[in-house]
């Protein structure tokens, strides 16, 4: 998920009324975050020549 997408999500928690919608929300968030994370560690794992994790 590129940097926009996760300025997106932001905003609508923000703007958020239900306690509900902002809890699926963060779950959604905090998930996108994790894969990007773990994609980006993977990346420089790659680049160093460092294949295993």
């Amino acid at each position: 998920m590129d940097r926009e997408k996760l300025i997106e999500k932001l905003e609508y928690i923000r703007e958020g009324t239900s306690d509900e919608v902002t809890e699926n929300s963060l779950s959604g968030l905090i998930r996108s975050l994790e894969e990007e994370r773990m994609f980006w560690n993977k990346e420089v794992k790659e680049e160093a020549g460092e294949n295993e994790f």
